[in-house]
């Protein structure tokens, strides 16, 4: 049991149902704190003696918002998964390229979820397995011998480095989503991890790494 750890659950429309929070707080003894995107940006997660999960629904079509809500927490809390998302939707590929430790599909049944929760807490990761392997992929990709490459970079995922080809064409956000099928906001988020990645502040610091390493 989680007694003394929090689950902050957050979900972008309407709250969850009592029933849904109760049934979690009665299998894994954790405190439950229900909130909604609003209430999210204006309150930071207190610090706990022991570490925090935030749960985020991601039911809504709208892959934007559970990716914002993803954006703002992901620094409050020690753990984060999404749950209630469709399988090939834009959040689950984006899964590996994110810092969370768990992902729950739409119509898990409760006692998987609980256990999946639990896993989390014990430091374990609940990922679909083709996401895990597209992890240990990147991990392996041999960017390391390449010159001017920075051992403590991170390396890039087959995604970044298409959009960071395209970007170096000139580009834009919206001909990048255009170009891949994929929203603008996603297109965002995945620069944002290029530019924390490669150190670099702007377009033109990351051509010009991309010139050196690609």
């Amino acid at each position: 049991m989680l007694s003394g750890a929090h689950i902050y659950i957050v979900q972008p429309g309407n709250l969850p149902t009592d029933p849904f929070v109760g049934f979690l707080e009665q299998q894994t003894q954790a405190h439950c704190h229900v909130l909604n995107i609003e209430q999210l940006m204006e309150n930071e997660h207190p610090k706990h003696s022991v570490p925090s999960l935030t749960l985020v629904d991601g039911q809504n079509n709208d892959t934007y918002q559970p990716l914002h809500i993803y954006n703002i927490s992901r620094n409050q809390s020690d753990l984060f998964a999404f749950f209630n998302i469709s399988a090939d939707s834009e959040i689950e590929q984006m899964a590996a390229e994110l810092d969370i430790q768990g992902l729950f599909y739409t119509g898990i049944q409760p006692e998987n979820l609980t256990k999946g929760i639990h896993a989390i807490f014990n430091g374990e990761l609940w990922l679909p397995r083709k996401i895990l392997s597209e992890q240990l992929r990147k991990t392996k990709t041999p960017y390391t011998n390449t010159p001017g490459y920075k051992q403590n970079h991170d390396v890039l995922t087959s995604r970044e480095v298409e959009i960071l080809n395209l970007i170096a064409t000139g580009a834009k956000n919206s001909d990048i989503a255009r170009n891949l099928c994929l929203s603008v906001h996603t297109i965002k988020t995945h620069i944002y991890h290029i530019y924390k990645k490669l150190d670099v502040s702007n377009r033109m610091q990351a051509v010009n790494w991309a010139s050196q390493n690609l």
